[in-house]
């Protein structure tokens, strides 16, 4: 695996783990308003980080990966996944 595939892997497995756990701890999203607001407060989290003169590397990859694990949590919740799992190719 290069160097891209192993960094993609590792983010993905960290994305999937927080989606798991965001599902074990947190009730759904309902409304596509509550999903904006969820992922607007995790962009939020990192635009604080981007802001900053030091930037925290770590704190960095942690937002982005809650951003994304957001959007797919609510991409699930939502129903979009069960409703576009039809069209997808193989």
């Amino acid at each position: 695996m290069d160097r891209l595939e192993d960094h993609m892997f590792t983010f993905y497995r960290d994305c999937r783990n927080e989606v798991k756990r965001a599902i074990d701890f947190h009730s759904s999203m309902t409304t596509p308003h509550e999903a904006y607001a969820v992922i607007l407060e995790e962009l939020d989290e990192f635009w604080g980080e981007v802001k900053k003169i030091r930037h925290n590397k770590e704190l960095m990859r942690l937002e982005l990966m809650h951003i994304a694990a957001m959007a797919c949590r609510a991409s699930i919740d939502l129903g979009i996944e069960d409703e576009c799992a039809v069209k997808r190719v193989p």
